[in-house]
């Protein structure tokens, strides 16, 4: 059995007169969302932990000896 469509509000009869409906529109106060937490700023500069790439870099380095390693700059 097919479904019935829901019957549109009728204008003639409003839930709501005007007045009312701009009585609760005042009283109804706006919904202020709060401020972020604040984030913590990265300072400049390379990261203080070597990542897993640098460390095995290092560890192949140092085990070639110090013949095949660059010289620092």
């Amino acid at each position: 059995m097919p479904r019935k469509k829901k019957p549109r509000p009728s204008l003639k009869n409003p839930r709501l007169t005007e007045h009312e409906r701009e009585r609760s529109r005042d009283t109804v106060g706006r919904i202020v969302a709060p401020p972020p937490p604040p984030t913590k700023l990265k300072c400049p500069g390379p990261p203080a932990t070597l990542t897993v790439r640098e460390t095995r870099r290092l560890v192949r380095e140092a085990s070639e000896g110090p013949t095949k390693a660059p010289a620092p700059d």
